[in-house]
Formats: structure tokens, C-alpha cells, sequence
């Protein structure tokens, strides 16, 4: 009977207890989104500018460009910006790890991502990954590389230079700091942990899927450790796929978080929104200057 009575007390309070460590780990997560829209405030002091995606093909991306601001100097000061991602001299850099960028529902901040796994290890050699990502804008389809896009982490259009330029500032957010989405939580398949184009090192700037992502009624929010998984089967099982984003997961937002997913705005706040949020609100959120108001509810 004993046995029987501490059975049902275990089965009562389990759920209670993964209830609250998975408020920790969100919070934890919000901390996180946090430091990096406070670095985006201290960057922009610095330079009147956001960071760019890239500037460059094979460049760091941006993640490398913040460190400074966000207590990461001594990894910033590993990278020869001069060189690809890729130079053995940046070996260092891009294997060092920051537990910022990683969301602890998700995984730990040490893991590297796959050296072989889009079978090109000369160009995507491993590098740290993470959680995060820029938001590009509503791009529809364009390139990923567009330095028209119409977000706030985008390529530069002096991406041909050695040296790192950017074309935004917070004048050209027109839309408001507040209502405009910085970063955000990036979808990542569980399967796909540290392969593929969605979540190879977050350095790395020939895999611009990594570290940015789009919004809008195209590129939904992702729901869970599975949501795209069957789409993506699907695809490499296929000669085409049927989808106009075969690998839909790897282009989108989205959170393990139970039904929200979380951004930094461009004011250093953090909101969530509901995974079911109305598809053209959250298309506003991720462009800059559309001079579309966002609703009330916008926000959990």
C-alpha cells in the first residue's frame, strides 16, 4: 500500500516538476535572446550600424561580429577577419563555443557541427552552432543573400570587401525599434542537430541558413523538436520534393519552448509569440519599414 501511495504521489508531482524545469530553462533562454539585443544596442553605439549577415562568402557571419559586445572579446580577438571561416588560421575561433547562443531546452553550448555532413568538409569544416538567429526579412523567395532584403540582419551590399560593412541602421528601422524582430529562436529538426544547411557552425558564412532565418505567411513558425521532419523525409527521398521549401524547417523561427518562440527586438526587449500567431502580424514583426502598425495581441 505504501508503495502503492508513493507511486501516485511520484506520477502527481512529475509533471510539476518538468513544468518547472522548463520554465528555468525558457528563462534561461530569454536571458540569453537578452544579452544579445543588448549587444546589438552597444554594437550600434559603436558603429551606427547593425552587423551585417556577412560581407563576404566564406566571412564570419555576424554572431562573430557582436562578441565584442557581449563579454566575448577574447574569441572575437582568435578570428583573422581577413580570412574565410574556413583558413586553418581560424580554426580557434571557429570551434570556440558561447553559451549565449545556445537555447538550454534544446542542447549544450559545446557542440560542433558535422564536418561531413553536406559532404563538403574542405568549406564547412566544424564549428560551434547554435540557437539563434538573425532575422533577414519576408524575402518570398528571393535569395538569401539579398542586400535588398527588408529585415535588419541582411548582406551587406558591400559584401565583396574584405572588411565588413553594414547598410542599416536604427534610422533605417522606420517601423520602430520595438516592433521590429533583431533574433530570434531558429527551427531546427531534432534528427538535424549540427547537419544539413540549417544548423551548420553559426559562423560560418557560406551557410547563410544557419545564422538567419525569414518571416511571413511562406516560412511559418516552427513547433517543436519534429514539426518539418516528415516534409524533409519526404524531399530526400525524392527527386524534387513537392513543397516550394522542400527544407522548409531550415528557413524558419521556431522554438522548443511549449508553443511560443522567442525574439530580441531591436530595442534589447524580449517577446514571445504564440506559434499560431496570425501569419501576416508576424510577417510585420520581421521587416523594418513597411509602415504597417502591429497589433495589441501581438505578444503573449
Amino acid at each position: 500500500m505504501v508503495i502503492a501511495i508513493i507511486g501516485v504521489l511520484v506520477a502527481l508531482l512529475l509533471p510539476a516538476i518538468q513544468a518547472a524545469r522548463e520554465a528555468a530553462r525558457r528563462a534561461h533562454c530569454t536571458n540569453n535572446l537578452k544579452q544579445l539585443g543588448l549587444a546589438l544596442q552597444n554594437f550600434h553605439g559603436a558603429h551606427n550600424a547593425v552587423p551585417c549577415a556577412r560581407w563576404n562568402g566564406g566571412s564570419p557571419s555576424w554572431m562573430a561580429l557582436l562578441m565584442p559586445y557581449m563579454e566575448g572579446g577574447n574569441q572575437y580577438a582568435l578570428w583573422n577577419l581577413e580570412r574565410p571561416y574556413r583558413d586553418p588560421a581560424n580554426k580557434a575561433a571557429r570551434e570556440s563555443t558561447c553559451p549565449v547562443f545556445t537555447c538550454p531546452s534544446r542542447r549544450g553550448p559545446d557542440m560542433l557541427s558535422n564536418d561531413h555532413a553536406m559532404n563538403d568538409p574542405k568549406n564547412n569544416p566544424p564549428g560551434a552552432v547554435g540557437d539563434y538567429a538573425g532575422c533577414h526579412g519576408d524575402s518570398k523567395g528571393a535569395s538569401e543573400y539579398d542586400p535588398n532584403a527588408r529585415g535588419v540582419v541582411i548582406t551587406s551590399k558591400g559584401w565583396g570587401q574584405k572588411h565588413w560593412s553594414s547598410d542599416i541602421s536604427f534610422k533605417r528601422i522606420t517601423d520602430g525599434l520595438s516592433s521590429t524582430v533583431f533574433c530570434g529562436e531558429k527551427h531546427v529538426v531534432e534528427a538535424e542537430f549540427g547537419f544539413r544547411y540549417g544548423d551548420q557552425s553559426i559562423y560560418n558564412g557560406g551557410e547563410w541558413q544557419s545564422y538567419c532565418r525569414v518571416v511571413g505567411p511562406d516560412f511559418r513558425l516552427g513547433n517543436g523538436p519534429e514539426d518539418g521532419r516528415t516534409e524533409f523525409d519526404y524531399f530526400l527521398r525524392s527527386s524534387g520534393g513537392n513543397s516550394k521549401y522542400p527544407d522548409l524547417w531550415s528557413w524558419i523561427f521556431g522554438s522548443w519552448h511549449p508553443g511560443i518562440c522567442q525574439f530580441a527586438m531591436c530595442d534589447g526587449s524580449v517577446q514571445s509569440v504564440s506559434t499560431s500567431i496570425d501569419l501576416e502580424t508576424y510577417r510585420r514583426l520581421g521587416v523594418r519599414d513597411d509602415g504597417e502598425a502591429i497589433p495589441g495581441d501581438a505578444f503573449n
